[in-house]
């Protein structure tokens, strides 16, 4: 360009924006610094993405023991910014928000989050910084994990949705979620859990009839001894307990429960010619994961929600909340209750109970 092409460049310039004639002499002296740094400035080229970009970041930068969880992190912003249509190149800070917000909306805790978010935002450290995307389209640096408010808020099931859950699941994994339901024992509590069949005779029953029942023995009723004579039959050493067990229990759960002991658990104990008593754990017996039973139940209520058959993707600790809150109905006991939860003072139990809009009563004496 001659210089007779570059003053007609600077008068187009100066027509086109009029207001730097209005600039007084330290703000033109300011401006010319900026322009001639920025005409001076070498743009760096941007690159276009390989397919296989995520996978050569985390195994060539990332620490293996590391690999997996950032791997995992990375998976997680991708497929969420597919389902509002948009890429990780093209995403802004509003939908990282988004983000954020679905991350707590589907149960993560707030530390989750906050690990998940410096992973994937060291991810696009490194896009910036090896050219793949501009300072000024690295939607971190302008948003930061406090920007979307954490509120930790547990929906309790309808009684709908608990009968649909149980309803599409194979009879395995409907006595675990069950014994959830019912009982309240967190997953733990399952290395303990012990099954027995009897039969029954009370007023209540009516007649003789099949029971199956469980319990840990950490969770044994405290049992109101001025009942002992309404049991009229049990072919059951532990006749106190299977009664009280019977009584407190919904009758679907005892039917289940029996279907359970029927068509799984009496087979598999009668063909142990050594082993373990009838009685004891079946999964803990058969080597069954435990943790792999509650992905398993989260992996069919995601997808009955995306059916749109349950009204929320329900999370476990909603169900313990629901165990929790149908065991302080029936028993307005605030000791069981404290015991279950693992709590180690009862006003940590009384506010837990009153977050999830309980009313405390008279604790009941027995």
């Amino acid at each position: 360009m001659t210089n007779s092409e570059l003053d007609k460049l600077i008068d187009s310039i100066y027509k086109s924006f009029p207001d730097i004639q209005t600039l007084d002499l330290q703000q033109k002296k300011y401006f010319l610094n900026k322009l001639s740094l920025k005409l001076s400035k070498k743009e760096k080229p941007i690159y276009s993405i390989p397919d296989n970009l995520v996978s050569l970041y985390v195994t060539e930068n990332i620490p293996s023991e590391y690999q997996k969880v950032t791997q995992s992190a990375l998976n997680d912003i991708t497929s969420y910014l597919k389902s509002v249509n948009t890429s990780p190149i093209k995403a802004n800070e509003n939908d990282i928000k988004g983000f954020l917000k679905n991350q707590y909306e589907t149960g993560k805790s707030q530390s989750a989050v906050r690990v998940k978010f410096s992973r994937i935002k060291k991810f696009y450290q490194y896009l910036e910084t090896n050219n793949y995307i501009l300072h000024e389209n690295n939607p971190f640096n302008f948003v930061n994990v406090s920007d979307v408010e954490y509120k930790n808020q547990t929906i309790i099931p309808t009684e709908e949705d608990i009968h649909t859950i149980l309803n599409s699941l194979d009879i395995n994994l409907k006595v675990f979620f069950a014994i959830i339901l019912v009982k309240g024992f967190q997953k733990d509590a399952f290395d303990g859990l012990c099954f027995e069949h009897t039969l029954l005779e009370t007023a209540e029953t009516g007649g003789r009839i099949p029971v199956t029942y469980c319990w840990v023995n950490e969770f044994l009723w405290d049992f109101e001894k001025n009942r002992d004579d309404e049991i009229i039959y049990s072919d059951d050493f532990w006749q106190v307990l299977n009664f009280y067990e019977y009584i407190s229990s919904p009758k679907w759960y005892i039917d289940l429960l029996n279907d359970f002991w029927n068509k799984v658990l009496r087979f598999q104990i009668s063909d142990l010619e050594e082993g373990p008593a009838p009685g004891e754990l079946y999964y803990l017996n058969n080597s069954i994961n435990i943790d792999q039973y509650e992905k398993e139940l989260l992996k069919v209520i995601k997808k009955l929600f995306k059916q749109g058959k349950i009204s929320f993707s329900y999370r476990m600790k909603d169900f313990y909340l629901y165990a929790i809150i149908n065991l302080y109905d029936r028993t307005h006991n605030l000791k069981w209750v404290q015991k279950r939860l693992g709590h180690t003072n009862p006003n940590t139990t009384r506010r837990y109970l009153q977050n999830a809009g309980i009313k405390i009563e008279n604790e009941k004496k027995v």
